[in-house]
């Protein structure tokens, strides 16, 4: 963030420039060991901060839940990345590796998680692209390059010429 000071009244509107910001590689996704949910926590509470200058009590308990469920992610990452997708199980039978649902459901939890305490884009805030009136010309086809007043037409017509 350019400003990390974060707002002090709950009547203040955050500075787009304060919260909004190209997106930065998280740093465990390179060294899943430095993953630390407390880090987590304090990140993400910061940003909910910074982002809608308020929260509640109870938002802690969604955050807390989010970090462990993160953290189940992460564990199940660094698992697969040791044994791979195919593993042999107790039995000798060769198969998924178990690790590969156990993160697929938490992915799935983090995202309901992270939509309720508005860490999603579709749940954040409502921003829009600027429209590009260029491509809006585009868009409406070879008329809306032309100026000229645009006729009515007759389907039956056309498709009687074939």
């Amino acid at each position: 963030m350019k400003n990390k000071q974060h707002l002090t009244s709950v009547n203040q509107e955050p500075d787009n420039e304060d919260v909004l910001q190209r997106i930065p590689l998280a740093r465990w996704i390179k060294d899943p060991q430095t993953w630390n949910k407390y880090t987590f926590i304090n990140e993400a509470s910061q940003y909910l901060w910074d982002a809608y200058g308020s929260s509640t009590e109870q938002d802690k308990h969604a955050l807390a839940m989010l970090a462990e469920v993160l953290e189940t992610f992460v564990t199940c990452c660094k698992e697969i990345s040791t044994n791979g997708l195919v593993v042999t199980h107790h039995n000798g039978v060769t198969g998924k590796n178990h690790h590969v649902d156990i993160r697929d459901k938490a992915i799935t939890k983090a995202v309901l998680l992270m939509n309720e305490l508005g860490l999603t884009p579709k749940s954040r805030f409502p921003l829009k692209p600027k429209p590009n009136p260029e491509f809006e010309r585009f868009m409406r086809g070879p008329y809306g390059y032309s100026n000229e007043p645009k006729e009515p037409f007759d389907l039956d017509s056309v498709l009687a010429k074939k």
